[in-house]
């Protein structure tokens, strides 16, 4: 049941077809924006939960504690899974690139990689491949090896 029709019978107890219909007119609803499962969300809401995504991934690891709540809001937003799951790994590769992006990878770089990986639910050996894939990027278009610090 989509959010319209579950407003609807909150409010009536019941849902009659010319109710709808007239309720639907008088707010300028299309039928086809309240099909019903429709998920409610945009394009608008997944750019700007991929900017959120950005962000709390830049200020770890003191932004840890904001990942539950914003991983609610994915579902909540009703994204799909995999979108969700597709978007966390380029978020992860991106963090990565800014990483090597100065030739040296720190500590404190190291430590948000890790925090991420882990929040990202991102298997390790899959985590392993994209900074690899990567750094051997970067290595290939600065022509000198990324370091540790």
């Amino acid at each position: 049941m989509g959010l319209f029709e579950k407003l609807f019978a909150s409010m009536s107890g019941k849902q009659d077809s010319t109710d709808r219909a007239r309720i639907l007119e008088h707010w300028g609803i299309d039928e086809s924006e309240v099909a019903e499962g429709s998920t409610g969300s945009s394009d608008y809401d997944r750019s700007n939960w991929r900017r959120k995504l950005g962000r709390i991934l830049d200020r770890l690891p003191a932004s840890e504690s904001e990942w539950a709540d914003f991983l609610a809001d994915a579902h909540a937003l009703g994204f799909e899974p995999e979108w969700i799951t597709q978007a966390c790994r380029e978020e992860f590769a991106l963090l990565v690139r800014r990483a090597v992006a100065d030739h040296v990878v720190t500590d404190a770089e190291h430590r948000k990689l890790d925090i991420a990986q882990i929040l990202l639910e991102i298997p390790e050996a899959e985590a392993e491949r994209i900074f690899e894939s990567v750094v051997a990027e970067a290595e290939a278009f600065f022509g000198k090896r990324i370091r540790s610090s």
